[in-house]
């Protein structure tokens, strides 16, 4: 019998709510680990190909990252979860390939 695999480095899970204002929390390990305010949807429909910064895609091209903005809590983006600087480079760790991010509201 093959010896039982474990991940050594915790699990993480997060979800970005698109209530008013629009949020992000991440638990690591049953823990919460931060929680800030995010940009979900662009009300126009409009595109942007500015750069962004600490990307960690959670589904095809939707990504929690760092984005430009002058406010954070409503909606702004394209459907990805934006947030200021320090919040996304504090998400980027917790937030690695496979990491579930589930969008409500």
């Amino acid at each position: 019998m093959p010896p039982r695999e474990r991940n050594t480095n915790g699990y993480t899970y997060a979800i970005a709510s698109k209530g008013s204002p629009e949020t992000l929390t991440i638990w690591h390990n049953g823990q919460i680990v931060q929680q800030s305010r995010a940009n979900g949807t662009n009300p126009d429909g409009s595109h942007y190909s500015d750069p962004v910064q600490f990307v960690a895609y959670f589904n095809g091209g939707d990504a929690v990252h760092y984005f430009a903005r002058g406010s954070y809590g409503s909606p702004q983006s394209l459907g990805c979860v934006e947030l200021d600087y320090s919040d996304a480079q504090h998400a980027y760790p917790y937030l690695t390939y496979g990491s579930l991010v589930t969008v409500v509201g």
